[in-house]
Formats: C-alpha cells, sequence, structure tokens
C-alpha cells in the first residue's frame, strides 16, 4: 500500500476516533462530577448528622461500673434505670433517660400484665409428602399507674457514652401519695409461623409513657418492629420524632461485670443500642415471671383420618410489684435478673 493510500485512509477514520475519544472523555467527566458530588454529600451529611455519633464501629463504648451493680431494691426504696436513644445531644438524653427511669419505675412498683396466647398447629398426610404448619402467637400488655412526690425522686447516678447514649440511675422513697403522677403502657407481640423447613419470626415492641409534673406533661413512646433479625425503630420524646443512627453498636465493660454470674432466660445483642435491648429484655423478663398466676385454656381438636388439627388459646392476669436485681453484659449480649418485691 503506497503512502497515498495509508493518507486516504487517516483522514477517513481519525476524525471518527477523535469524536468518538471527545465523547467518552465528556461521559468520564459527567460520571466523574456526578460521584464527586455524591462523595461530598455523603461527607458533609456525615459530618453534620448530629444523630450520627463518632466512632461507633470503631471503638466500643465503655459502661460504667455501677450499671452492673445495681442497688438492692426493698419496700422502702425502688431503684430504675432509663437509657435514652444514641446519637442524642447531652441535656435532651438526660432528660429522656430519666423520663425513661420513671416510667420503668411504675411498671416495677405498680405493674398490670394481661396476656393472650395462641397455639395452632396442622398436619397432614397425603400419598407424596405429609405436610406440617404450626403458628405460635404471643400478646401481652403491660400497664402501670402511679401516684408520685416529686421529692421523693433521686438521681443517684449519670453517665453519657461515647454513642451518646445517657444513663440514669433513680430512686424513689416509698411511702404516702403525691399530686404528679406516670402512666406507662407496654405492648408485646410475639409471631413464630413454620411450614415445613421454613420458618419465620416477627416481634413487635410499644412503650408509651406520660409523666404529669406540676401541670406539665412529658412525653415519649418508642417501638420495634423486626422479622428474622431484619429491625425497624421508631422513637417519640415530647411527640417529636427521633431520627435512630442504626449502626453495629459494640460494648466494654469498665473492670468487673458483676459478682455473680446470671443464668439468663433471655438475653439480646446490643448492636442497636442499649435501650432497645435493654427494654426487650425487661418485658421478656417480666412475662417470664407473670408464669404462674391462674391460666384459662381454651382448646379446639380436629382428628381426620389424613391429619391432625389443633387450637389452644390462653389468657392470663397479673397484678405484682418486681425490681432489678443484676444486670450482666457478656459478649456484646445483655441480660437481666428481676425478683418479686416482697
Amino acid at each position: 500500500m503506497d503512502f497515498r493510500s495509508i493518507l486516504y485512509i487517516m483522514c477517513i477514520f481519525l476524525p471518527a476516533a477523535v469524536v468518538s475519544q471527545d465523547e467518552n472523555d465528556k461521559q468520564v467527566n459527567m460520571d466523574y462530577r456526578a460521584f464527586q458530588e455524591i462523595l461530598n454529600k455523603e461527607i458533609y451529611e456525615s459530618e453534620n448528622t448530629p444523630e450520627r455519633p463518632a466512632g461507633t464501629i470503631i471503638q466500643p463504648a465503655v459502661l460504667p461500673s455501677w450499671f452492673f451493680h445495681f442497688p438492692a431494691s426493698d419496700n422502702h426504696t425502688i431503684y430504675a434505670l432509663g437509657i435514652s436513644d444514641p446519637g442524642m445531644e447531652k441535656d435532651a438524653a438526660i432528660e429522656l433517660a430519666e423520663l425513661r427511669a420513671k416510667s420503668l419505675l411504675a411498671l416495677l412498683f405498680h405493674s398490670e400484665l394481661r396476656l393472650i396466647s395462641d397455639h395452632f398447629t396442622s398436619e397432614n398426610s397425603s400419598e407424596s409428602t405429609p405436610e406440617f404448619t404450626t403458628k405460635y402467637s404471643n400478646f401481652y400488655q403491660v400497664e402501670a399507674f402511679m401516684m408520685f412526690d416529686s421529692n421523693r425522686f433521686t438521681i443517684e447516678e449519670v453517665d453519657v457514652n461515647l454513642f451518646h447514649e445517657a444513663m440514669v440511675l433513680v430512686s424513689y422513697s416509698l411511702g404516702g401519695t403525691g399530686k404528679d403522677s406516670v402512666n406507662t403502657t407496654a405492648h408485646v407481640f410475639l409471631l413464630e409461623r413454620q411450614k415445613q423447613n421454613l420458618f419465620e419470626l416477627e416481634e413487635k415492641y410499644e412503650v408509651n409513657s406520660a409523666l404529669k409534673f406540676q401541670g406539665e406533661e412529658s412525653t415519649y413512646s418508642y417501638a420495634l418492629h423486626s422479622l428474622n433479625d431484619i429491625f425497624e425503630i421508631t422513637s417519640e420524646f415530647n411527640q417529636q420524632p427521633l431520627p435512630f443512627a442504626y449502626y453495629n453498636y459494640g460494648y466494654s465493660i469498665e473492670g468487673n461485670s458483676s459478682d455473680e454470674a446470671i443464668a439468663p432466660n433471655f438475653s439480646s445483642k446490643l448492636n442497636y443500642g442499649l435501650w432497645k435491648s435493654f427494654v426487650e429484655v425487661f418485658l421478656q423478663e417480666l412475662y417470664f415471671l407473670s408464669q404462674n398466676p391462674e391460666i384459662y385454656i381454651r382448646q379446639v381438636g380436629d382428628n381426620h383420618s389424613s391429619g391432625t388439627k389443633n387450637l389452644s388459646r390462653e389468657t392470663s392476669q397479673l397484678l405484682h410489684s418486681v425490681k432489678i436485681d443484676k444486670i450482666q453484659v457478656n459478649n456484646n449480649r445483655i441480660c437481666l435478673q428481676l425478683g418479686i418485691l416482697k
């Protein structure tokens, strides 16, 4: 091929290659600017969003030693613990933790629990394969109303950790009534479904509380919904929503956790913060203490040649006072030990 032919081919394809390269450069620049804007936005939001505390994944929060040496309640003094959501401003976090402690104290001192449970099983046989289905649903409500004298409340301990969670330990001296009140209601719904080898667990926890003090009212609500360990948390303080920072929280212990180990009935991972796990285990333990009262059971059974079906429903009601005996954290899981206040 002579020089003229080569020059002719270059004149034909070179402009097209230059145009294609220019279009590629434009696309690269557009992608670069787009990703730069996204990165800047993520950095700005991370640095200016108060509900995202720094270091929540890199470094665990240290829990104070008093957290694990819980004072003993008796017929004269009751102790309760309240914890704020993570990522809050300090003063608001302490205020919310104190309100939650007082709402928990009402549940400890004068709680009324109502329970309804359904158990359903179905087993059918066929020529191909047997089919087994089971469902267990449990719904209970814990309610407490308490008149109090604010002068009998004492703030024993206050601590704010690395994740901006406030922990407040309060005590209340019993004897006489006051003009102020706290009203707390908790609902728990547990549902287990199984069909053949497929298993599904759904849980809902909801706590609502209102405290009236000298004519003014403070409120909070906290709801937790989980489906197979996928959680959604909604929280309000004085009817204002609190955005929840979803991080993989971790905790370490300052000194020894306690003198004696607990053989827990329930425990919960602390990956979503202290209050979520604390209130979850507390309500489970409260339910566990309600298993001794009078229980009403109704059953329906159908027997057929090809299968068996059974449904049982039980209801119970309990009125008692309890106390927190111990709190332990081990392998980033929390467990409680409750006892009857006599």
